[in-house]
């Protein structure tokens, strides 16, 4: 027989099992002993969100099953092979039924459809509040600069110059909002924890993907340094007796 990774993990405690002998059923059974002879890595034969189980493979022909599946590689667009494929069962045996044939493409998507979905769905509803809180962002920003406008006229009627309005502005704007991001991502990460214990969400992929983390920091950052930029240079412009009177 051939034998899993798993199989061998918690039969043989990671030892090479290959030339150990089993024998199914105990000793006193009337099963033959089957000697390993190989080893390969685990597959999920019940879905991606299942675990891999210890599993064994024995030749077709020292135990026949009712039903198998044969499972044919192909280098070109395999639909043109399946009449071949047929002939050829039918050539070994006319009384076996051929049925489920698919490709392997259409297997696996039916296997993760309701995974992907669940996935979709959480990503429009994630754009949809990373829309929200730029916008949100970007109004308090450009309202709590607008606001100010007397007192940016007060500065620049004492000598402050353009270039310190703005860089006063963006300076307390990055501050602001480095302390929401530094919250939001401390947040954001435990709930991707949260969201990585939950089966058949996540594939193959971290919950702590730093690339996502990192285009959000920038896209929000971007966000608060326009919001803040417009209004702030805007201001900066008006004469100083017209900002003093601004209300």
């Amino acid at each position: 027989m051939i034998v899993s990774d798993s199989f061998a993990r918690k039969y043989w405690n990671g030892e090479d099992p290959v030339g150990r002998r089993i024998k199914m059923g105990g000793r006193e059974s009337g099963f033959p002993w089957v000697t390993v002879v190989g080893v390969v890595g685990d597959v999920r034969h019940a879905g991606l969100a299942a675990a891999s189980l210890p599993m064994y493979y024995r030749p077709y022909l020292q135990r026949t099953e009712e039903i198998m599946t044969l499972i044919v590689r192909a280098t070109a667009d395999p639909e043109p092979l399946l009449g071949s494929i047929r002939e050829e069962v039918r050539r070994l045996d006319p009384n076996l039924a051929v049925f489920g044939v698919e490709p392997m493409d259409e297997k696996v998507a039916t296997s993760i459809a309701q995974p992907r979905f669940n996935l979709i769905l959480l990503t429009v509803f994630a754009l949809l509040a990373l829309l929200l809180a730029a916008v949100g962002i970007y109004g308090l920003a450009r309202y709590g600069v607008t606001q100010r406008t007397s007192e940016i006229g007060l500065r620049v009627a004492l000598g402050a110059t353009r270039e310190e309005i703005l860089k006063m502005i963006l300076g307390e704007g990055i501050r602001t909002a480095g302390l929401g991001l530094v919250l939001g991502l401390l947040a954001s990460a435990a709930l991707s924890r949260a969201l990585a214990s939950v089966p058949g969400l996540l594939h193959g992929v971290s919950a702590m993907d730093l690339p996502t983390y990192a285009g959000v920091v920038v896209l929000l950052s971007t966000v608060v340094l326009l919001a803040s930029f417009a209004p702030a240079s805007k201001a900066s412009r008006i004469a100083p007796v017209e900002a003093l009177r601004y209300e």
